[in-house]
């Protein structure tokens, strides 16, 4: 039977903004709405990147199945109760998927399932409804005790009902009335409208509860309901004020956070730990409860009773861990510092940051003054930690270490579905478009690539040439989204220098301006390290050196077009002759890089280039290369026999000795070598002749031709050419 009720439709986690039935929340999951967010979630996830995958899916609409709530998602401000619960499976191997999905979808008591965001299973049940006594005329706290109750007992008879149906364990830490459900996207989510309502296995809540009276396991009973058998509270005996104990919590909590997070799974795991350090910690019980139930709200209040009663009911063990007056000393300097500040480790730059707990505040990095600040401030407030125990707290796990640029790159809004890309490009006009376009999704694909995935390095450098005062640099600069301008470095990096390799580990975007400048030993040096997936240095500050990925990514300015030298390939270079700069346009970079993301996440498009790839590229490049000496001489003197031109035979050698005669340049080995490769590269013809040798078959450009072919104006009475007088070539056989 359908369940008309309504859900609160909420966002950003929190935020009720409207009300949405059951069959529009299927009629989103199944639309295309979160598609491409819901496969980054999962691709992340599947990369091993679980806070980048909660954050994203964090940003995903949800909804409250157990009914709709006023002003807050707080189980007091339940308006409408719906009697739904969500049950999650974790963890489901791919190959167990389908099998589990045919059984659920198999029960008359399912009234929906679809994937998670994480790729798990949701499953919606709805039980039979809860009918309130209307002439007990509850209260609003009443009220929601009844309905806590009652929604906990229906949680806990549908958990081992659907764990035996499908034989696999379905997460215990979702029964709080408020419970969110995402909405990701599922095409194929199943949806019943008659399904049939789930009985309670277990007797009706007690009659004093709907009345108004609390029952056994209400705290002013002094026991705590846990299954079936009350157990005596222990009270405990401390001499600890409220003060005390208020402090002492906030302690061991965040001593525990270090270890353990409160998150879907852990919750009641995290808790039952937590009250477990407080009752060895002698804290009492009764004041322990008032301070969870203000901490942790979304937890219902009897599975909060129950925890604590648990963890208190080793009464030999209260109080016997108190803390010792130095760890006492240092976390309260971290109590107070998180209450009134907040701090980061910047893994790119390798500094501390923080900023005070106030609207608007930015982070700073922590230097000495401020560090000595700090410790002034917390001496003023009782705190007996040492300036040095200070600088231990702040450069330990207790400042959470932030990566800005994943941060960036991981928390963009979704694509426009526009080509941002390729209109970013075009701000840039070169003599080759298409190839530009081609090569610089690419290149940009891959340094975000960089960033966001394990193990990825982005091996190409785009080459930017075109006369001074283009607008090159400022093109260059223009890349990075202003939020990421601090991790932008213009400078030739020397390999040798540790102060220039901690700018690549520092830096997302190095610009090589006149990359012409290099000599040979630069060069090589600079194409090492375009390649160089880590990198072994120790950052200003640190003790011990360590092996660092690198993210950053290289491009390159030049007013000289002939900028290539390697022979042997220049496939990682990506060179183009730039005609124009439009740097005024403005460039929505949230978009920009948003359409990245997804073709990277989404697309998993390929940011490389294949061996095919590259051999264009090289082609490409060609015309960037610096003409050797042979190369001259061949374009000059040389040609491929046109229609009545004087055909000669000449070898590599006979090249050699013509250049000696009308240069004076002697070559050596390498030299004839080069010949013999310049010719097969421009494909002169060839045939074999005696001992071994090729001839090529060309025209010997008259000295006198080309004389006047480099617009020589002086005319001066010459020799005929010797080499045309002293050698035959007019023959193949010799």
């Amino acid at each position: 039977m359908e369940n008309s009720s309504k859900m609160s439709y909420i966002i950003n986690h929190s935020k009720i903004v409207s009300q949405i039935t059951m069959e529009e929340a299927v009629a989103e999951i199944r639309s295309d709405k979160h598609k491409e967010k819901t496969a980054q979630i999962r691709q992340l996830s599947s990369a091993g990147e679980t806070e980048g995958a909660n954050r994203l899916k964090g940003t995903l609409p949800g909804c409250t199945p157990a009914g709709t709530f006023l002003g807050r998602r707080k189980a007091e401000c339940i308006s409408e109760y719906a009697s739904r619960i969500v049950l999650d499976v974790d963890g489901v191997k791919p190959e167990q998927f389908d099998e589990i999905c045919r059984k659920i979808e198999a029960d008359k008591h399912t009234h929906v399932r679809y994937a998670s965001p994480k790729r798990g299973v949701k499953i919606i049940v709805c039980g039979e409804p809860l009918v309130l006594d209307d002439s007990a005329a509850l209260t609003q706290q009443e009220k929601t005790a009844v309905i806590n109750e009652y929604h906990l007992r229906l949680f806990r008879s549908l958990v081992p009902y659907y764990e035996a149906l499908i034989g696999v364990k379905i997460d215990t830490s979702g029964s709080d009335l408020p419970r969110i459900t995402y909405l990701c996207h599922d095409p194929e989510a199943y949806y019943n409208p008659d399904s049939v309502f789930f009985p309670l296995s277990a007797s009706a809540p007690e009659a004093g509860a709907h009345s108004g009276k609390r029952g056994k396991g209400a705290r002013g009973t002094g026991k705590t309901h846990t299954g079936d058998f009350p157990v005596e509270r222990n009270k405990g005996k401390s001499e600890l004020t409220k003060k005390s104990c208020s402090m002492l919590f906030r302690v061991l909590e965040m001593q525990l956070q270090r270890s353990k997070s409160y998150e879907p799974g852990n919750r009641n795991n995290f808790l039952f730990t937590l009250a477990c350090k407080c009752n060895e910690a002698g804290i009492p019980e009764d004041a322990l409860f008032n301070l969870m139930a203000n901490s942790y709200d979304d937890i219902a209040t009897q599975e909060l009773e129950s925890i604590i009663g648990s963890a208190y009911g080793n009464t030999e063990n209260h109080g016997i861990h108190p803390l010792t007056r130095q760890a006492i000393r240092v976390l309260f300097a971290q109590c107070y510092l998180k209450e009134k500040y907040e701090f980061r480790f910047n893994e790119i730059k390798g500094i501390l940051e923080y900023c005070p707990n106030k609207p608007d505040a930015v982070f700073e990095a922590v230097d000495d003054r401020i560090r000595n600040s700090l410790w002034v401030e917390l001496a003023e407030h009782g705190s007996e930690c040492s300036a040095e125990q200070l600088y231990s707290i702040l450069n330990s796990d207790f400042s959470p270490s932030y990566n800005p640029l994943k941060e960036y790159f991981l928390n963009l809004p979704a694509w426009n579905g526009k080509d941002n890309i390729r209109a970013f490009a075009s701000q840039v006009r070169t003599t080759r478009q298409d190839h530009w376009f081609y090569c610089f999704e690419k290149w940009i694909c891959a340094m975000v690539a960089a960033v966001v995935k394990p193990n990825v390095q982005n091996h190409t450098v785009v080459i930017l040439e075109g006369p001074q005062s283009q607008g090159k640099t400022t093109f260059v600069r223009s890349i990075l989204p202003p939020a990421l301008r601090d991790y932008y470095c213009e400078d030739r990096i020397n390999t040798e220098s540790k102060d220039d390799m901690i700018k690549v580990f520092q830096s997302l975007l190095i610009n090589t301006e006149e990359i012409e400048a290099m000599n040979g030993r630069e060069l090589n040096q600079y194409k090492a390290l375009i390649t160089r997936a880590t990198m072994n240095i120790r950052l200003p500050y640190d003790r011990i050196m360590q092996v660092r990925k690198r993210m950053a990514s290289f491009i390159a300015t030049t007013n000289n077009h002939d900028i290539l030298t390697d022979r042997t390939g220049n496939r990682r270079y990506l060179c183009f002759e730039a005609l124009s700069f439009d740097n005024n346009s403005a460039v929505d970079y949230e978009q920009l890089y948003a359409h990245v993301m997804h073709k990277l996440m989404v697309e998993e498009f390929r940011y490389w280039f294949t061996r095919e790839e590259s051999v264009k590229v090289n082609k490409h490049n060609q015309s960037f290369m610096q003409q050797t000496l042979e190369e001259e001489f061949i374009a000059t003197n040389i040609r491929k026999p046109l229609t009545g031109d004087k055909i000669s035979y000449i070898t590599a050698s006979q090249i050699a000795i013509l250049i000696k005669t009308r240069t004076g340049l002697v070559l050596n080995h390498g030299g004839k070598v080069n010949i013999g490769r310049i010719l097969n590269d421009q494909d002169y013809e060839r045939i074999p002749a005696k001992g071994g040798v090729y001839k090529y078959v060309v025209h010997v450009i008259s000295y006198e031709e080309v004389m006047l072919n480099l617009h020589i104006k002086d005319e001066v009475e010459k020799e005929p050419d010797a080499t045309q007088q002293e050698l035959n070539y007019n023959t193949p056989e010799n």
